[in-house]
């Protein structure tokens, strides 16, 4: 039985685009095989104009299964540039950066020098990029 959405061993899923480069998350149809995503295009929309991906979106596939890429949070254990890190926890590395952009707002202008910069903020405030400077 053929399923809508499907062609063969491969289904096409409206999702968006992972690469979050600031325009706002560009709507994609992504083709999945086995459970992984092997292709992804733009999405079909009303307004042709909406239907678009950026070179960073269309690598994206190489960047999420990139074998060597990292997948869990590391500290480095050396000095720096001696290329030596350890495996830490990710409520670790939570804490760690939330104890730094701390550090950070104390020393430099307050609470409002470290807090989220450009992309769709005011639309998806978890997905924006933080900055850590004075504002």
């Amino acid at each position: 039985m053929h399923q809508p959405g499907t062609d063969g061993d491969i289904r096409r899923v409206r999702t968006v685009c992972p690469a979050h480069c600031g325009i706002d998350a560009c709507g994609i149809q992504a083709h999945v095989r086995n459970g992984r995503v092997v292709k992804v295009e733009p999405g079909d929309f009303l307004d042709p104009a909406e239907r678009r991906i950026c070179l960073r979106g269309l690598s994206s596939l190489e960047l999420t299964y990139y074998p060597d890429r990292l997948k869990y949070p590391l500290r480095r254990a050396g000095r720096r540039g001696e290329g030596k890190f350890e495996r830490i926890s990710w409520d670790e590395a939570f804490d760690t950066i939330a104890d730094r952009f701390g550090d950070i707002a104390a020393v430099m202008a307050g609470p409002p020098s470290a807090g989220p910069w450009g992309g769709p903020a005011p639309v998806r405030p978890n997905s924006a990029p933080i900055c850590a400077w004075p504002v």
